[in-house]
């Protein structure tokens, strides 16, 4: 029958039982079980029974007396499977009479139906607290309906909390979605221990919370019958914790293999304290879920502590992209002593995740008896693992021991998966330190993995050791080995200035070696604890012990030859007499061992071989410089340069450096030294710091003149002999306009009939261009194309003469043998009068574009200038002259010859010349 029709049904029986009497019908029902009968009124199966029947709210409480009950305890005993609870119901068994939280005084025993399911739910919304379930082969199944909640019970225990009862199968079986198990304080704690599943999760968004599962009702040691799995979910959205304790089982604490599971706040693997192991068997989590798996969180309620899993690993990651974060693994719950698991986390190369860059991120991975961490992987298994900012073989302050057997294990199996182990990033260096054994162990199965930015010191063994046999002497080449046995660095000199530490060195069996071209080198402050951790290997390139890198310095590159040399800003002190290490990272992400100690010198200043000036961001040593315009501000990369043209980077190395950066003329063939300064002088000090790794932007530069030719000159004066250098190349500035007039500009809208001064076509006129810039010695040209004649003229004259070079006293240009050909009035259009070939330092080597442009266009302003809007009228031009030529005069009629004779005509024509 149909929910709504069997509720329709319901309303209209209650209304017969109101009329009639009539029983057999609840709403609102509040029941009481008042003894252990397995049927009958006061039963639980018939309270079942008239809970199925209510239509609203239904309460089960129980008052259990006589018999069946002793020692306080009372116990129900179905012969058969009770009936599957179909409508929402509360069972409370804490209205028992001296129910505690540790004390449950109510038992349903599957002892005579061992097959069946102690309480099956199918209705959702309801509510079972304060029971004892235990002998059936599951002991709660919550189906079909979700929203239920379990709480305070004792599931497959004895009433004492001690003992779970050989044979049970499921604890709780959760198909359906949204269920509550536990609750948000320990007052709601379930104590749950069975043969197999504690908790079965299929279901979706199920919450398990302060919860003990597979340990006594203490919290204090296992259940003497153990579980073999404390949680084992499935579903998808699943929350475990906070406050659960899984400990205890016999195989794994918590499995999960489901989408999107977070496992936060729970205890795996101690007591209840946190304080003693009371080991799974197996994993404390095993994490094989399709993802993502979040394990941890970056608050403290979040934290699990992971520990005492004895003889197998706290984490065992090996679902897709598990997530990693804020745990302790391998110490008490106050991260002061050891829980050890036998392994703290081991990961399988699926996208995990293993700490992270802050602080809230960090696990602390220590008191592991084998590994901090093993990393592992098979076929398929990508895109790799990245370990970062943990402490791993340390305490939380980050310093004091609490050694794992060694720091991280790394076995691939041939597979090429990257691995990570830390990063030069801010925060993403792991510490990996007072280990007993090695800091990173790498098998000879692994490449791609790599080791950089962490902090590794103090360790039993090598920091790093590839292949697992102690130092592996440099052979000048790559291997069939861990980390394809890439080479480490031999340092040949390093010194320290101040803040500057600067090194020197090859990677391989000797100097100039290409195999090792762009190979990167880690440089590290090296701990020293009196035998550095490493042997001596006679082969290696130097007779000295190897040492760990403690503290991340910086990181230079190796040439094409394999050879490095640098310098670099560091934010921790190193003094003279400290030791220095690295490794080398080749580009696919293969890292070495740590090379062997060099001990740290007085650093040098590295004077430059010469200077240069560029463009913002140019090349250093063959850089343009682009044509200026007169009075508007720029600035150039001013750069110290080696004999090779490369940057000098450890120019102020230690001690800053100041340089004059002047502009000179810049034509001829004139030494640097001798060129003349620009009038007034355009000059300023430059101080280099080492920060600067040998380029640095000048100050704003004015030029207010114009200059056809000028060079960047750089002298650095501390060097003696001192150091003088000129830009490699010149550049022009120039006007950025011209404004043109005339002796014929007499009418400057071109309608005036009477304008003054006339000027006869083909008469001298001048025209003057006024650059407004001293300095300014160039000739404007004309552009005939853009003459214009006034509107209305019957033809437009041709405009004859040129301009002669520009006084660079007052930057204008004059021509006076101007001339126009017709009469009337004409203008020159925009860039009618204009000069292309002053910037032509620049327009020849592309240095500037081809227009006329006063914006920057990627860096360039345009190679020409000239008037920047059409030119006022020029004229009025009238003819020179005119030219009469008479005609015949024709007498009127015939005899008559004298001039006044009536009917006498004439004709003549009037000619305008020039």
């Amino acid at each position: 029958m149909p929910k709504a029709t069997r509720n329709r049904w319901f309303r209209m029986l209650a209304l017969l039982v109101f009329v009639f009497g009539a029983p057999g019908a609840y709403a609102d029902l509040t029941q009481t079980v008042i003894n252990t009968l397995d049927s009958g009124a006061g039963s639980l199966r018939q309270a079942i029974i008239d809970s199925n029947a209510a239509s609203g709210t239904s309460i089960i409480n129980f008052a259990v007396v006589g018999a069946g009950c002793a020692s306080g305890i009372c116990t129900i005993t179905p012969a058969s499977a009770l009936p599957v609870i179909t409508y929402p119901v509360t069972i409370d068994a804490t209205t028992q009479s001296g129910y505690t939280l540790t004390t449950p005084k109510v038992v349903i025993s599957g002892a005579s139906a061992s097959d069946a399911t102690g309480l099956d739910i199918t209705a959702g919304n309801s509510t079972v607290q304060g029971l004892v379930i235990n002998g059936f082969y599951k002991q709660i199944s919550l189906r079909t309906n979700g929203s239920n909640n379990v709480q305070r019970c004792f599931i497959g225990v004895t009433s004492g909390g001690t003992t779970s009862i050989f044979g049970q199968n499921y604890g709780i079986e959760i198909t359906s979605s949204n269920n509550l198990i536990g609750g948000a304080t320990s007052a709601s704690r379930n104590v749950i221990g069975v043969t197999h599943y504690g908790i079965d999760v299929r279901g979706s968004n199920n919450t398990i919370s302060f919860n003990y599962i597979g340990i006594n009702a203490a919290g204090t040691a296992a259940l003497t019958k153990k579980t073999s799995y404390g949680i084992y979910e499935w579903g998808s959205g699943t929350v475990i914790g906070p406050g659960n304790v899984v400990s205890g089982t016999s195989a794994t604490g918590i499995t999960s293999t489901s989408w999107n599971a977070i496992i936060i706040g729970n205890y795996i693997g101690t007591n209840a304290a946190g304080t003693a192991a009371v080991p799974n068997g197996f994993y404390g989590i095993s994490a094989g879920g399709l993802g993502p798996t979040r394990i941890g969180g970056t608050i403290a309620s979040e934290r699990n502590v992971i520990s005492g899993n004895t003889t197998g690993y706290g984490i065992y990651a090996q679902g897709r992209t598990v997530l990693i974060q804020g745990n302790y693994i391998g110490t008490n719950a106050a991260g002061t002593a050891a829980l050890p698991n036998n392994i703290g986390v081991a990961a399988f190369g699926y996208g995990g995740i293993i700490g992270g860059t802050t602080a809230a991120e960090r696990n602390i991975i220590s008191g592991n008896s084998t590994a901090g961490i093993h990393l592992e992987s098979s076929a398929g298994r990508v895109p790799g693992e990245l370990v970062q900012g943990n402490y791993i073989g340390v305490l939380a302050d980050g310093t004091t021991a609490l050694a794992n057997g060694k720091g991280i294990e790394i076995a691939l199996n041939n597979q090429s998966i990257p691995m990570v182990i830390g990063g030069t990033a801010t925060g993403a260096g792991n510490v990996i330190a007072r280990n007993t054994g090695r800091g990173i162990e790498i098998a000879n199965d692994s490449t791609l993995v790599s080791i950089r930015g962490n902090s590794i010191h103090h360790n039993g063994a090598l920091g790093i050791d590839l292949g697992a046999d102690g130092v592996s002497g440099n052979d000048g080449a790559f291997g069939a080995t861990a980390n394809n046995g890439i080479d480490y660095p031999i340092f040949t000199t390093v010194g320290v200035i101040a803040s500057t530490l600067q090194v020197a060195g090859y990677v391989g069996s000797a100097a100039n070696q290409s195999t090792f071209a762009n190979v990167l080198v880690d440089v590290y402050l090296a701990s020293d604890d009196g035998n550095n951790n490493g042997v001596i290997v006679a082969g290696d390139g130097q007779n000295v012990a190897h040492g760990e890198g403690q503290t991340y310095l910086g990181t230079v590159t190796t040439d094409a030859n394999g050879n490095f040399s640098g310098s670099f800003t560091i934010a921790s002190t190193v003094i003279v007499g400290d030791k220095v290490t690295g490794t080398a990272t080749d580009a696919s992400g293969n890292t070495s061992e740590f090379g062997p100690n060099i001990t740290v010198g007085v650093g040098v200043i590295t004077p430059p071989a010469s200077f240069n000036c560029v463009e913002s961001g140019a090349t250093a040593a063959t850089g343009h410089l682009y044509t200026k315009l007169a009075g508007t501000p720029f600035s150039v990369d001013v750069v110290a340069l080696k004999a090779d043209n490369s940057v000098e980077t450890g120019y102020a190395a230690g001690v800053d450096q100041s340089v004059t950066v002047e502009l000179v003329d810049g034509s001829g063939g004139t030494a640097c030294d001798s060129r003349a300064a620009v009038n007034p002088a355009v000059s300023q000090t430059l101080t280099f710091s080492a920060a600067n790794a040998g380029r640095k932007a000048s100050a704003s530069m004015t030029v207010s003149k114009a200059y056809a030719d000028l060079r960047c000159r750089v002298t650095d004066a501390n060097q003696t002999p001192n150091i003088v250098a000129c830009s490699s190349d010149d550049f022009a500035v120039r006007p950025s306009a011209l404004s043109v007039t005339s002796t014929a500009s007499a009418d400057a809208t071109g309608v005036s009939t009477s304008a003054t001064p006339r000027i006869k076509t083909g008469a001298n006129f001048t025209l003057t261009a006024d650059s407004a810039v001293v300095g300014y010695n160039g000739t404007p040209a004309i552009d005939t194309s853009t003459l214009a004649a006034h509107s209305g003229a019957v033809q437009a004259g041709t405009l004859s003469g040129s301009f002669s070079s520009a006084n660079p006293a007052t930057g204008i240009a004059t021509g006076a043998a101007f001339s126009y050909t017709e009469v009337g009035y004409f203008r020159l259009g925009s860039t009618g009068v204009y000069d292309n070939t002053f910037t032509a330092v620049d327009s020849a080597a592309g240095d500037c574009t081809n227009d006329f442009s006063n914006a920057l266009v990627g860096g360039q302003y345009g190679c020409k200038f000239g008037n920047t809007s059409a030119t006022s009228y020029f004229g009025r031009f009238i003819p020179d002259h005119f030219a009469l030529a008479p005609g015949a005069a024709t007498p009127a009629c015939g005899g008559y010859s004298y001039f006044v004779q009536d009917g006498f005509t004439t004709a003549f024509s009037l000619t305008a010349q020039n």
